[in-house]
């Protein structure tokens, strides 16, 4: 079994079964080819963590339950099956790596030497987890035109130049950045724009502009992109639409409840990965590479090799 990350005991002691659901999934697809209901109560009382075993039987069940609905979201592409009190792994990790670093970023935000480890800096975890939203998001919407506008190192176009670039793209008129925007603004909240282009180019096309937040503080940025200060910097015909991207899973009441504060669709872990086809069809080669050299040193670490 994986080691414990810190809000692991909370998690169950509150009956929230986020931090566990992660734990649990990721001991299937990273660690255990099969997992029984029974080996994870034996685990639980070992260690200590349930007294009762008719208890830890019902808590786990539930986990079992939530987690296989939460899966059965992604279809016949799902990494893990369950049959029974059985969960089996069909997919390697490296087979599905923008679902395991989903899964890693989620779960490696809990133990508290993540970033002692691996370092503060969130610039290629982010970039990483743009370019699955931006490939994901290609594949839910084809036909519609992307473009990635997040301020990194790598992509370090000034805003000005961004809404230029943007502005164009989009067959919009430029309003007022000047006057709206800080100085020191970077991307103004809009890390992927999407839209659907028409012939005639005269504006007032379907648009989205969307926030990728893979870090743990992602409810702090639940409001960006600010719709209404975007409408100043872009003189739009017709109100963009807003979606905010982030590698975690919301429960059902989460997810309306975020949707609401956020003011537009919130694409949670398994929105983003539940494509018609597996990611070997909608995930970039270069990206899969890319996304399996950040992870392998990671998974490693979280399975105490």
């Amino acid at each position: 079994m994986l080691r414990h990350p810190a809000g692991f005991l909370q998690s169950v002691r509150d009956q929230n079964t986020s931090v566990f659901l992660d734990w649990l999934e990721a001991t299937n697809l990273f660690l255990e080819e099969e997992l029984s209901q029974t080996v994870v109560v034996d685990h639980l009382m070992q260690e200590q963590i349930f007294q009762d075993q008719d208890s830890a039987y019902t808590f786990v069940a539930a986990a079992w339950s939530a987690l296989d609905r939460r899966l059965s979201w992604l279809g016949s592409h799902t990494p893990i099956v369950f049959k029974d009190r059985w969960m089996i792994r069909q997919l390697d990790w490296q087979d599905v790596p923008a679902h395991s670093y989903c899964l890693i970023v989620s779960l490696g935000s809990q133990y508290e030497d993540w970033h002692a480890t691996f370092g503060p800096s969130y610039i290629k975890q982010g970039c990483l987890f743009e370019s699955i939203t931006s490939a994901a998001m290609e594949s839910r919407f084809r036909g519609w035109t992307f473009l990635q506008t997040g301020w990194s190192r790598d992509n370090a176009s000034k805003l000005a130049e961004v809404i230029d670039d943007l502005v164009s793209d989009i067959d919009e008129r430029k309003g007022n950045p000047d006057v709206y925007l800080d100085e020191d603004a970077k991307d103004a909240g809009v890390d992927l724009v999407w839209h659907l282009r028409f012939t005639d180019a005269r504006g007032g096309a379907p648009i989205y502009l969307a926030q990728c937040a893979s870090g743990k503080n992602w409810v702090d940025k639940v409001n960006e992109p600010n719709i209404k200060e975007w409408t100043k910097i872009v003189d739009f015909a017709v109100p963009p639409s807003k979606a905010f991207s982030l590698p975690f899973s919301l429960s059902e009441s989460e997810m309306r409840r975020q949707s609401n504060r956020a003011g537009g669709v919130m694409v949670d872990r398994y929105r983003l990965l539940a494509q018609d086809g597996s990611e070997s069809t909608w995930l970039p080669g270069p990206l899969r590479h890319k996304l399996i050299d950040w992870l392998d040193q990671r998974i490693d670490w979280i399975i105490g090799e």
